[in-house]
Protein backbone atom coordinates (compact mmCIF):
# COMPACT_ATOMS: atom_id res chain seq x y z
CA UNK A 1 0.00 0.00 0.00
CA UNK A 2 0.93 3.69 -0.78
CA UNK A 3 0.27 6.57 -1.44
CA UNK A 4 0.00 8.98 -4.65
CA UNK A 5 -0.76 11.87 -3.35
CA UNK A 6 -2.22 13.19 -0.46
CA UNK A 7 -2.54 17.61 0.24
CA UNK A 8 0.36 18.58 2.46
CA UNK A 9 -2.05 19.42 5.09
CA UNK A 10 -3.57 16.34 5.46
CA UNK A 11 -0.29 14.65 5.19
CA UNK A 12 1.44 16.00 7.76
CA UNK A 13 -1.34 16.95 10.23
CA UNK A 14 -1.11 20.42 9.38
CA UNK A 15 -3.94 22.59 9.32
CA UNK A 16 -3.25 25.89 10.00
CA UNK A 17 -3.40 26.47 13.80
CA UNK A 18 -6.51 23.81 14.21
CA UNK A 19 -6.31 20.43 15.88
CA UNK A 20 -6.59 17.43 13.63
CA UNK A 21 -9.30 17.57 11.09
CA UNK A 22 -10.40 13.88 11.17
CA UNK A 23 -13.46 14.79 9.38
CA UNK A 24 -11.30 16.23 5.89
CA UNK A 25 -10.25 12.81 4.74
CA UNK A 26 -11.61 10.36 7.13
CA UNK A 27 -10.29 7.18 5.37
CA UNK A 28 -7.18 8.33 4.82
CA UNK A 29 -6.63 9.88 8.39
CA UNK A 30 -8.16 6.68 9.86
CA UNK A 31 -5.43 4.33 7.74
CA UNK A 32 -2.65 6.66 8.68
CA UNK A 33 -3.25 6.82 12.29
CA UNK A 34 -2.90 2.99 12.04
CA UNK A 35 0.47 2.71 10.23
CA UNK A 36 1.81 5.42 12.97
CA UNK A 37 0.72 3.13 15.61
CA UNK A 38 2.53 -0.41 14.04
CA UNK A 39 5.45 1.64 13.25
CA UNK A 40 5.17 1.70 9.47
CA UNK A 41 3.90 5.46 8.92
CA UNK A 42 3.11 5.36 5.41
CA UNK A 43 5.73 8.58 4.57
CA UNK A 44 8.48 5.71 5.86
CA UNK A 45 7.66 3.33 3.63
CA UNK A 46 7.55 4.98 0.19
CA UNK A 47 9.44 8.64 -0.81
CA UNK A 48 8.22 11.00 1.00
CA UNK A 49 8.09 12.88 -2.18
CA UNK A 50 5.29 10.56 -3.10
CA UNK A 51 3.44 10.35 -0.06
CA UNK A 52 3.01 14.52 0.48
CA UNK A 53 3.39 15.98 -3.02
CA UNK A 54 1.80 19.20 -1.85
CA UNK A 55 -1.05 21.85 -1.65
CA UNK A 56 -4.74 20.86 -2.83
CA UNK A 57 -4.76 21.35 -6.38
CA UNK A 58 -5.98 24.55 -8.11
CA UNK A 59 -8.98 23.88 -10.54
CA UNK A 60 -7.85 22.83 -14.01
CA UNK A 61 -5.97 20.16 -14.99
CA UNK A 62 -3.99 17.87 -12.22
CA UNK A 63 -2.39 14.55 -13.02
CA UNK A 64 0.00 12.59 -10.68
CA UNK A 65 2.65 9.54 -11.77
CA UNK A 66 3.80 6.76 -9.65
CA UNK A 67 5.72 3.68 -11.00
CA UNK A 68 4.71 0.42 -10.73
CA UNK A 69 5.55 -3.63 -11.69
CA UNK A 70 4.03 -4.19 -15.33
CA UNK A 71 1.37 -6.69 -15.11
CA UNK A 72 0.61 -5.79 -11.21
CA UNK A 73 -3.20 -5.73 -9.74
CA UNK A 74 -3.87 -2.36 -8.31
CA UNK A 75 -7.19 -1.39 -6.14
CA UNK A 76 -6.79 2.65 -6.56
CA UNK A 77 -8.92 4.38 -3.71
CA UNK A 78 -9.58 8.53 -4.43
CA UNK A 79 -10.88 9.86 -1.16
CA UNK A 80 -11.59 13.66 -1.96
CA UNK A 81 -13.33 16.75 0.19
CA UNK A 82 -13.76 20.19 -0.54
CA UNK A 83 -13.91 22.07 2.87
CA UNK A 84 -17.11 24.67 2.92
CA UNK A 85 -19.14 22.73 -0.01
CA UNK A 86 -22.59 23.27 2.20
CA UNK A 87 -25.58 22.47 1.03
CA UNK A 88 -29.59 21.79 2.01
CA UNK A 89 -28.52 18.64 4.17
CA UNK A 90 -24.85 19.71 4.91
CA UNK A 91 -25.35 22.90 6.15
CA UNK A 92 -22.93 25.40 8.14
CA UNK A 93 -25.41 26.39 10.29
CA UNK A 94 -28.26 24.10 11.42
CA UNK A 95 -31.29 26.18 12.39
CA UNK A 96 -33.73 23.63 13.66
CA UNK A 97 -30.66 21.69 16.00
CA UNK A 98 -28.89 24.78 16.84
CA UNK A 99 -25.70 22.62 15.42
CA UNK A 100 -23.07 23.93 13.21
CA UNK A 101 -20.32 22.26 11.50
CA UNK A 102 -17.16 22.69 13.85
CA UNK A 103 -14.59 22.56 10.85
CA UNK A 104 -16.67 24.06 8.04
CA UNK A 105 -16.34 21.16 5.71
CA UNK A 106 -19.70 21.08 4.77
CA UNK A 107 -20.60 17.80 2.60
CA UNK A 108 -18.63 15.08 3.63
CA UNK A 109 -15.54 13.30 1.90
CA UNK A 110 -16.40 10.74 -1.27
CA UNK A 111 -14.37 7.62 -1.91
CA UNK A 112 -14.00 6.41 -5.55
CA UNK A 113 -12.91 2.95 -6.14
CA UNK A 114 -11.53 1.64 -9.08
CA UNK A 115 -9.17 -1.66 -10.42
CA UNK A 116 -6.59 -1.79 -12.94
CA UNK A 117 -4.08 -4.58 -14.04
CA UNK A 118 -0.36 -2.14 -14.80
CA UNK A 119 -1.03 -3.33 -18.73
CA UNK A 120 0.24 -0.84 -21.55
CA UNK A 121 -3.02 0.93 -22.48
CA UNK A 122 -5.07 -0.06 -19.99
CA UNK A 123 -7.48 2.75 -18.41
CA UNK A 124 -10.16 2.61 -16.09
CA UNK A 125 -12.86 5.49 -14.75
CA UNK A 126 -12.87 5.33 -10.67
CA UNK A 127 -16.53 5.13 -9.59
CA UNK A 128 -18.12 6.78 -5.88
CA UNK A 129 -17.77 4.19 -3.76
CA UNK A 130 -19.49 5.76 -0.85
CA UNK A 131 -18.84 9.13 1.38
CA UNK A 132 -16.91 9.29 4.21
CA UNK A 133 -18.02 10.03 8.03
CA UNK A 134 -15.96 9.67 11.33
CA UNK A 135 -18.61 7.76 13.95
CA UNK A 136 -17.08 8.77 17.68
CA UNK A 137 -17.48 4.43 18.05
CA UNK A 138 -16.29 3.10 14.72
CA UNK A 139 -14.05 5.43 13.76
CA UNK A 140 -14.50 6.35 10.12
CA UNK A 141 -17.58 4.19 8.24
CA UNK A 142 -18.31 4.39 4.55
CA UNK A 143 -21.88 4.93 3.92
CA UNK A 144 -23.92 5.20 0.80
CA UNK A 145 -24.05 8.35 -0.90
CA UNK A 146 -26.81 10.17 0.88
CA UNK A 147 -27.75 13.97 0.62
CA UNK A 148 -24.76 14.45 -2.11
CA UNK A 149 -25.09 16.91 -4.56
CA UNK A 150 -22.11 19.41 -5.67
CA UNK A 151 -19.52 17.26 -3.98
CA UNK A 152 -19.99 14.63 -6.84
CA UNK A 153 -19.27 17.06 -9.16
CA UNK A 154 -15.21 18.21 -7.75
CA UNK A 155 -13.72 16.17 -11.04
CA UNK A 156 -14.67 17.27 -14.06
CA UNK A 157 -13.03 14.22 -15.53
CA UNK A 158 -11.01 11.52 -13.92
CA UNK A 159 -9.35 8.23 -14.81
CA UNK A 160 -6.35 6.41 -14.18
CA UNK A 161 -4.15 5.15 -17.29
CA UNK A 162 -1.21 2.52 -17.42
CA UNK A 163 1.57 4.64 -19.90
CA UNK A 164 5.03 4.36 -20.86
CA UNK A 165 7.09 5.62 -18.57
CA UNK A 166 9.09 8.87 -19.28
CA UNK A 167 13.26 7.86 -19.75
CA UNK A 168 14.93 9.23 -17.00
CA UNK A 169 18.27 11.34 -17.56
CA UNK A 170 21.18 10.09 -15.74
CA UNK A 171 23.53 12.33 -14.98
CA UNK A 172 27.01 10.99 -14.42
Amino acid sequence: MGNIFVTNRAGKNDWEGKAAVPVALPEWFQVNEKEKLTGNELGNEIPHEIAISGATPKPGYFSSRVRVNPGSKWICWIEVNLAGDFNDTYKEYDLEKKTSDDYKMGQPALLYKAEIEAILGNETKPEIEGMCLVDPVNGAVVLPVEGITTAKDIFDQIDIKIVKPRPRILEQ
